[in-house]
Order: structure tokens, then sequence, then C-alpha cells
């Protein structure tokens, strides 16, 4: 009994590491271009689009004309990149929000309140469209 319990333990043990081993790096982005604009509707309602757009990295690891090493492809492998990561997507949604909070504060536009109606994603960008509440 007491050596299916050691066995038991043991292979729990090497799943365990094997499993720590294998974790997907999330790649940092980078931020290469924010823009906002603004506008005034027919009813008077103050209207703004912010978009956030990340430099594209998938690529660094692929250099055309040269073979790849092994260590190089298995960092592309275990590397999450936008093209492939809803967790990195939301990381810029949560982080342009913050961005557009700033820029809404520094234009002083939206004293009171805003809302963001519309979250639109393009391959590398995110664009957050609202507008102020009053």
């Amino acid at each position: 009994m007491r050596n299916k319990i050691i066995k038991f333990l043991s292979v729990l043990l090497i799943l365990f590491v094997a499993g720590c081993s294998n974790q997907v790096e999330l790649e940092p982005f980078e931020i290469q271009h924010q823009e906002f604009a603004s506008q005034t509707d027919a009813a008077g309602d103050r209207l703004f689009s912010f978009i956030a757009a990340v430099k594209p990295s998938a690529s660094q690891y692929v250099k055309i004309g040269e073979q790849m090493s092994r260590s190089d492809y298995k960092k592309m492998l275990n590397t999450d990149t936008f093209d492939n990561s809803s967790l990195l997507r939301m990381e810029l949604e949560d982080h342009a929000v913050l961005l557009l909070e700033q820029e809404l504060k520094q234009r002083n536009y939206c004293a009171d309140k805003h809302s963001i109606e519309e979250v639109k994603w393009r391959e590398y960008s995110v664009r957050l469209s609202g507008r102020c509440l009053n």
C-alpha cells in the first residue's frame, strides 16, 4: 500500500513539474501609436474615439533567408503573441482604457462621466468609442 502511495505521489510530482516548465510566456507589448478624436453630434452629445495600437512582434523570430535555431523555434512556440492570445488582447484593452481616461482628463473632456459604447478590434489595435454623460 505504501509503495502505491509513493508511486502516485511521484507521478503527481512529475506531472506538476512538467506542467510548470511548459507554461507559455506572455510577451510584453509596446504601444506604437495612440490617437484621440472627438466631435459633437446633432443632439449636442460629446462623442470620442480612442485608438491604441501595438508594435507587431510575432515576426521577430523569423528572419528571411536564415535558418532558425532550435532554441529560437522553441521560444517562438512558447511565446504568446497578439495573433493567438486573447489574454494579451484583454491586457491591451485594459491598458487602452487607462490611456483613454488619462487623455480625457488631460483634455478636460467629459468632466463628469463617460461611457464606452463600442470596442472594435483590428489586427494590432483596439478602438474605444463612446460619449460623455452629463
